[in-house]
């Protein structure tokens, strides 16, 4: 259970040694490392598919269902996949809004607002008390 984060592995075209975000299909490489975030407390920004006010700060929300979740840029390796920002305060959520992006580009109530999310307690597999 985690998050992919990168890659490591020789470019069977270039041998060229690579760090990358995304993994390119179809790769056949022996020396390929996955990068993987599995510590249930981490903090993630992401952007929100829309408008998400200060009185969402604390709320829980989810990944917005029309997002894809199989595309992304082959260039950054950044995702398209986005927080639905429709906000709940019931459990049934998987992340929690914990705090806003103060950035360049980034601010409280823009278009698509960047937050800090963290994994509600049942949301991931390490702290989850049903198991599997």
């Amino acid at each position: 259970m985690g998050i992919f984060v990168g890659c490591s592995y020789t470019d069977p075209s270039t041998k060229q040694k690579l760090f990358a975000q995304y993994w390119p299909t179809g790769t056949v490489a022996s020396d390929a490392v996955a990068y993987v975030v599995d510590d249930p407390d981490v903090l993630l920004q992401v952007q929100a598919d829309g408008t998400m006010a200060q009185a969402t700060l604390g709320s829980n929300a989810h990944l917005a269902a029309v997002q894809s979740t199989s595309t992304g840029s082959t260039v950054t390796g950044n995702s398209n996949t986005a927080l639905d920002a429709t906000v709940n305060t019931t459990s049934g959520f998987a992340f929690r809004v914990v705090d806003f992006v103060d950035a360049p580009g980034s601010a409280v109530g823009d278009a698509f607002t960047d937050v800090l999310v963290k994994f509600n307690p049942d949301a991931h597999s390490y702290l989850n008390k049903t198991g599997i």
